[in-house]
């Protein structure tokens, strides 16, 4: 879980750009593979277990 409100708000609006993206471009779009990529990448550096 993301406790920081600031980057939980940072990382939801990338995951919707991501998902707009996503959607007008393809999934399988290189630019939307790595900004998933990275997404993930962010997820697990501010996850708190």
């Amino acid at each position: 879980m993301v406790r920081d409100h600031e980057q939980r708000e940072i990382l939801f609006d990338l995951d919707q750009t991501i998902q707009t993206l996503g959607a007008d471009h393809g999934l399988d779009n290189p630019q939307v593979i790595t900004l998933s990529a990275l997404y993930h990448r962010l997820i697990r550096l501010h996850v708190n277990t």
